[in-house]
């Protein structure tokens, strides 16, 4: 499989792209469910099984588990990698992993404001979009969460060094 390579602007842009994607992706979805199940009437249906919650409440907990504990574990494995190309290419996997979990989270929960009509849910989906924001992944973000060495960072700001590499996609 042919790969390309990033300098560290290069890299920054291509993860900057994938979380604006997911986080669009999430918004729009949750307009959708919005925009889909809109009625004058506005329909209070009764039912709201206790599963929507507890199915909920485990997203929450694995998304939490992730954030607080696979996350720290991780990156203290990636900081022991030698070079910088290796621990950035890990380090975006890490990032692409707790976006995910925000993402299936947030969508459950428009599924089941779609499902019910209880504003709960949405705001919920609501809530987890302006804390996905906070996650927004940055220069200085990467260099404190790896504890990159001045040689590191020097070669992550220099244009002409290689420190990542993505599969090559083909033009259509």
């Amino acid at each position: 499989m042919e790969r390309k390579d990033q300098n560290g602007r290069q890299y920054l842009r291509h993860v900057s792209i994938v979380f604006y994607a997911i986080m669009a992706s999430m918004a729009m979805f949750l307009i959708a469910i919005l925009a889909i199940t809109y009625t004058p009437e506005q329909v209070n249906r009764s039912e709201n099984p206790p599963i929507y919650y507890a199915i909920l409440g485990g997203l929450f907990l694995i998304a939490f588990l992730v954030r607080r504990f696979w996350k720290p574990r991780r990156l203290e494995t990636i900081k022991a990698m030698g070079d910088i190309k290796e621990k950035l290419n890990n380090y975006r996997s890490l990032l692409i992993i707790q976006m995910a979990t925000a993402e299936i989270t947030c969508m459950f929960s428009s599924i089941f404001y779609m499902l019910t009509h209880q504003v709960f849910f949405i705001g919920i989906s609501a809530g987890i979009i302006a804390t996905y924001l906070m996650l927004r992944p940055s220069k200085d973000n990467l260099i404190n969460e790896l504890d990159l060495s001045d040689e590191e960072i020097l070669l992550f700001e220099d244009e002409d060094t290689v420190v990542a590499d993505v599969k090559k996609t083909s033009k259509l």
